[in-house]
This record gives structure tokens, sequence and C-alpha cells, in this order.
């Protein structure tokens, strides 16, 4: 049936529109019932996990430590980072930048380069988050003082890397800013005329600053965030990742971005993103263990239900612990892990499982079983801020993960000195 739909969607644009309506009609007459036949079928062949206890019983029986914000470095910096912008301190905001990026080895220091400049175009960056995701924003709606003030700063440090960085970032904003996330064949005429100036712009901006020579990630990291919006994006974004690469084998969030744009949508195919995982691992298997498997699959899981069918599931559970010890089992990271886990592989499973994917579906089991084994070996404090799940859901995850102690009456409690479990009390045989 899929070959048949499949075939009809090629086809489909070059006919008649009244036909179009009418084929669709007679497909959809056989798609649902074979699709509610299927879904009652996967429901007993893959049953979802069920908690053993109520949700009244799970919150009477389960205390989560909960930390606050003030545990988490990244809002702070991006804050101090958005007071040296306005303050017009580029001398002091690239510098800061510049020792991240000199230690950039240490776990976390990349992402703090990413944060400072993210924080640099914060009022730019306001700017653009009046628009929808599939929406384009008009030129006429579009205030770019912010982007002029950048330009004009950067005027007067020209060879200032960090700044230059900044605000090829922000051309970056607002090329999408004025394209719009929809399809390509959505893009208004205005829309791709923006867009290819700022990007445009962008490029020209970096095209002095040549990453190796510089010893910079940063430089690196954003000429590969350029590097999809090329005419030759294809060989532009493997020049740029095999540079960045070369200066930091150890940056999760460039090895994501690189696996996204691999996916068969863009500019590779599955095979291309498993063969660039193994490849990073051999990189950094000396530092970070298996972790860059992980690293990898987590930039498409979210974005691709597909690609879970290239994965294996014990290497990417290793790669996941390999990164919490990398991290040296940072709180921060073992929560963004478990969210990113726990959203990721509901979407990786989509609704229900589907026709003829048994091999992936079994897959998709042994996958689905991961987050509870992380949770009762590293979870111990609940970072809300970290989360986009909502709290409800993740105690859920740990009472399911917790699901047999639960089930006998046990007391959970975690904290950052560990899981507490008591079990209850067995009654004691009266005496006469």
């Amino acid at each position: 049936m899929q070959a048949i739909v499949y075939r009809y969607q090629s086809i489909f644009p070059r006919l008649p529109y009244p036909v179009r309506v009418a084929l669709n009609f007679v497909m959809m007459l056989f798609i649902v019932p074979t699709t509610i036949v299927r879904m009652v079928r996967d429901h007993f062949k893959y049953p979802d996990p069920v908690l053993a206890i109520s949700e009244a019983q799970l919150d009477a029986q389960l205390s989560l430590e909960v930390v606050d914000d003030a545990l988490d470095p990244l809002a702070a910096l991006e804050e101090h980072a958005h007071m040296l912008s306005r303050e017009g301190r580029w001398a002091d905001l690239t510098k800061l930048m510049a020792s991240f990026d000199r230690r950039r080895a240490t776990f976390g220091a990349s992402r703090l380069t990413a944060v400072t400049a993210l924080g640099a175009r914060g009022d730019h960056l306001q700017e653009m988050t009046e628009f929808e995701d599939c929406a384009a924003m008009q030129i006429s709606d579009i205030d770019d003082a912010e982007l002029l003030r950048l330009e004009t700063a950067f005027a007067g440090r020209k060879d200032d890397p960090y700044l230059a960085g900044i605000l090829a970032r922000a051309h970056l904003d607002m090329a999408w800013a004025l394209r719009g996330g929809d399809f390509a064949d959505a893009v208004t005429d205005a829309g791709w005329d923006g867009y290819a100036k700022h990007i445009s712009r962008a490029e020209k901006i970096m095209e002095p600053f040549d990453a190796l020579t510089l010893d910079s990630a940063f430089v690196a990291a954003t000429k590969h965030l350029i590097a999809p919006n090329l005419e030759d994006a294809e060989r532009a974004l493997k020049d740029t990742y095999d540079t960045y690469s070369t200066l930091d084998p150890l940056n999760w969030d460039i090895m994501g971005q690189y696996a996204f744009h691999l996916l068969p949508r863009w500019y590779g195919d599955y095979a291309q993103i498993e063969v660039a995982a193994r490849k990073a691992i051999a990189a950094s298997e000396t530092e970070a263990g298996t972790a860059a498997y992980a690293a990898f699959y987590m930039g498409i899981l979210h974005r691709d239900e597909h690609a879970i069918h290239m994965v294996d599931p014990e290497l990417f559970e290793q790669a996941l612990r390999d990164m919490i010890d990398y991290s040296d089992r940072d709180p921060i990271e073992i929560n963004r892990i478990l969210d990113y886990c726990l959203g990721a592989f509901a979407h990786s499973f989509g609704a229900f499982p589907r026709e003829g994917e048994d091999e992936i579906n079994d897959i998709r089991m042994q996958m689905r079983d991961i987050p509870n084994r992380l949770i009762r070996d590293y979870f111990d404090a609940h970072l809300p801020q970290v989360w986009s799940l909502e709290t409800r859901h993740v105690r859920q995850a740990v009472g399911l993960a917790y699901n047999e102690e639960l089930e006998t009456g046990a007391q959970i409690t975690l904290t950052r000195e560990g899981p507490r479990i008591e079990m209850p009390q067995e009654p004691q045989p009266q005496t006469e």
C-alpha cells in the first residue's frame, strides 16, 4: 500500500485538481481502514509502558529534589553578554569569547562561546521573535536598527573575528526571518531576495578570517552555520565541518548540526550519517569514549522518525553514558540528555509503529528502555529550566523507571546525594 501511495504522490502534481481530489478520496477509503486495523494489532504487539500506580500514589511515593536556576551558568552568561553589547563594550565582550575559545577542550567551553554570541545579539533576536517559524517577515515590518548598530561596531573593529562572527550570525537570523521556515516552493520572491542578500553579507564578513590560522573554533562554527545556505552547500558543509572537527573534536552541538544537514532531505543520506558518526568516535575516543555517536544521532532523531533504523541501540546507550561521564556527571548535562531522550524517542516512535517495519520497531523498543536505565543510574535532581517537558511528565518518566519498587509501596526520594528507596515495612506477626 505504501508503494502505491508513493507512486501517486509522484504524479499528483501533474494531474488536474478535480482528479487529485477524487484520487485522494479513493485512496483514503483504503488507507483509513488499513491504518485502524494496524493500530489495533500493534497496540498488542508493542504495548506502551504503563505506570503500576495511580498519579495520586505517585505524588505520595515519589519525591524529587528541584534545583533552581542558580545552578545554570548559561542564562547568566547570556545576560552578561547582552549587557556588554548594549553598553558597546566590544573589547570586553570579544576578550571573554576568546578566553572560552582558547579552552575549548574543556567540557562546555565551546557552548559558552556560542551562548555569549547569542547574548551579544539579544536585542536583534528580540526583533526576530515577532515572526512565526513558517511565516516570513515583511521587509516593511523589520526594524534593522540593531543590525545597523552591530555593523557600525564592526566597521571600527574589522580585524576582530569574534565581533565578525556575532555580526554574521545576526545576518543569518535576518536571512531566515525574511525567508520564513516554510518549504522552498512557498517562499516569496521578496523572501528569497532578502534571504540571499543577508547570506551574501554573512559570507563576506567571514571571508577574511581563516579558522585554522586563527586557531578559532568559533570562526569555524560560524562558517559552518553559513555553509548550508551557500550555492555549493554540500561541499561547503563538509569542508567547514572538517575544519571545525580538527579544531574541536568534542563539540556535540556541531556534530548534531552536521548530522541534520546530512539527512536525505538536505545533502546526504543515512549511511553518510553513520559513517561520519563512527569517524567522530575515532577522533575523540581517547577523551570521551563513544560519546560522539550519541551527539550525531541527537541531531536527527527528533527531526526524522526514519533515522532510527540506522541506530545501534547498545552503542547509543553507551555513548550517552560516555557523554555524561565526560561532563563529570554534570547535573545540567544529565537533565538535558534525559529531556532529549524522552522527547526525541517519542517522536521517533511515531503515533504507532508502521506496517512492514518490524526491524525498526524492534530498535524502537530497545531504545525506549534506555531512559529508564539512565534515570536509575544518573538522575538525582530535577532542573526544570533545562527541560522542555512539564514537571508532571518528568515525574511519570521517573515513576516508570522505578515502576517495580513503586508497585510494592516503596517511598522513593531522589536527591543530589543519590536515590533513597525505603521499602514498606513487612507487617509483624501478632503475638497472643
